[in-house]
This record gives C-alpha cells, sequence and structure tokens, in this order.
C-alpha cells in the first residue's frame, strides 16, 4: 500500500491506467529529514519532462519514498516546482 494525496493506492494503482509498464524511482527521503536526497533531486528535476513521453507509450511513473505524504513530500514536491506522481511508502501509516 501507498499513501498518496487521494489515499491509499496499490501497486496496480500506481499504474493509473496504463498498461505498457510502471517506472518506479525509489526517492530517499526518510520520515524524519528535512528534505530529500540531494541525487535523487537532481534526477527528479528531470521526470517532468518527460512524462508526455512516457504517456504517449502507455507507460507511467511513480516515486515511492517512506517519509509521510502531506506533511514532507508534498511541501518539498511544491517547493522543487515537481508535478510528478510522488508516493508515501511509510509501511506505518497503513498499520490498524
Amino acid at each position: 500500500m501507498f499513501d498518496t494525496p487521494r489515499g491509499r493506492a496499490t501497486l496496480a494503482d500506481l499504474f493509473g491506467g496504463k498498461s505498457a509498464a510502471l517506472i518506479v524511482y525509489h526517492f530517499m527521503f526518510g520520515p524524519d529529514w528535512q528534505e530529500g536526497c540531494p541525487h535523487c533531486s537532481f534526477w527528479a528535476d528531470n521526470f517532468d519532462g518527460i512524462i508526455v513521453h512516457l504517456e504517449q507509450r502507455d507507460v507511467s511513473i511513480a516515486l515511492p519514498s517512506p517519509a509521510h505524504h502531506s506533511e514532507k513530500l508534498e511541501a518539498f514536491k511544491k517547493r522543487m516546482g515537481w508535478s510528478f506522481k510522488w508516493v508515501s511508502s511509510l509501511p506505518e501509516r497503513f498499520q490498524p
């Protein structure tokens, strides 16, 4: 399970209706970190530009990180000006 801005999502949900493939890039951003990994940020700076090309090939991309989605990921994503699909893989969020 993943935490997204729209709630919980399964791995299959991350395909977003695309059937060819799902590219998954693990973005290092720990739950106690204040910012994302500089190296991951470098690569992520290029992801928005390729999304249109991936979609034309029926491919989706998602970036999971083990940080709290709303508190950390969305704030950093906004600060960096990114729009790609970034989800939380923090396991404790899904335990009863």
